[in-house]
């Protein structure tokens, strides 16, 4: 079995908290700021809360065959300077699968971060599963840029 791997990729973004909060802690938001390469799409609505799970559909890369992806909220914490989420894969492509959403007040704007630890797919090797969530997390960072921005003009 393999070891389990650890990503992290921050940003400060220059709009505040509540707004990118409300933007990218949704279900909807989630696969609205997912790169579409990934084929990220809400199979149930939901919402993001202790205990909820998320229904989602993943699109295999080269095979254009789409998995079921349950992911299930174990945190959910708000405070008016951090707010955080952190779901678990329940079932998907992952052996496993642990995402913390971290969203902190900054100085002139909000620090956002992501950190995920997995083991990935049988079918994938380690360094297309550790890029492939690399661009995943810098794609929804730089949406969240562009969506948060363009909402304070």
């Amino acid at each position: 079995m393999s070891e389990t791997s650890h990503i992290e990729h921050s940003s400060f973004i220059e709009a505040p908290l509540d707004k990118l909060w409300s933007i990218g802690a949704t279900p909807a938001g989630l696969v609205e700021l997912t790169p579409k390469i990934f084929g990220l799409v809400l199979q149930e609505p939901g919402e993001i809360r202790l205990g909820s799970r998320l229904h989602l559909g993943l699109k295999i890369p080269g095979t254009g065959q789409r998995l079921d992806w349950i992911a299930h909220v174990t945190e959910c914490n708000e405070t008016a300077l951090r707010r955080h989420f952190v779901d678990v894969q329940e079932e998907g492509p992952f052996r496993s699968y642990r995402h913390q959403h971290i969203f902190e007040a900054g100085e002139g704007g909000t620090w956002v971060r992501d950190v995920i630890d997995f083991v990935p797919p049988f079918w994938s090797p380690m360094a297309f599963a550790r890029l492939s969530l690399k661009q995943l997390v810098e794609g929804r960072h730089e949406s969240l840029k562009r969506r948060a921005l363009a909402a304070l003009k």
